[in-house]
């Protein structure tokens, strides 16, 4: 992949992560510093899944990925649905670096990525994911 396309995704998904901060920002008033954490068990679970269903199922990790990113970020809400203000923010910060935590220390040097002793591989991050095909084609990067 080239430097111009690399940087189009980059900022593409800066957008899409800015707007959906925005309507909670923005529109609700809610200022949470967890925003991260959807975005990261969203990215670890499509890698994960992506792992362990091989090529050919770009599709089916994505959407899988997506609604396990959705049902873990709905119960993470559940816990401050009551909570205002500084208490909101207090809650998702303390969610932020649990999760960070969580992701940062699984990791186990003797067992390959993606099993459940070395689910996200810790700070190295989960690589050798097979190449996203769409019918037709074939996405390099």
């Amino acid at each position: 992949m080239n430097y111009a396309a690399h940087l189009l995704i980059t900022f593409e998904i800066s957008l899409i992560l800015t707007l959906s901060l925005n309507l909670l920002v923005g529109y609700c008033g809610l200022f949470s510093l967890a925003h991260a954490t959807s975005f990261a068990i969203g990215g670890d679970s499509y890698a994960i899944l992506s792992l362990h269903l091989g090529p050919g199922q770009f599709v089916n990790s994505l959407f899988l990925g997506a609604g396990i990113a959705s049902v873990l970020s709905l119960l993470q809400s559940a816990a401050a649905w009551r909570l205002r203000g500084d208490l909101f923010t207090l809650a998702s910060i303390s969610l932020q670096c649990a999760v960070f935590g969580i992701v940062y220390n699984w990791s186990a040097p003797d067992a390959p990525p993606g099993s459940w002793q070395n689910l996200t591989n810790g700070p190295l991050g989960i690589s050798g994911l097979p190449e996203a095909t769409f019918p037709g084609t074939t996405a390099t990067g």
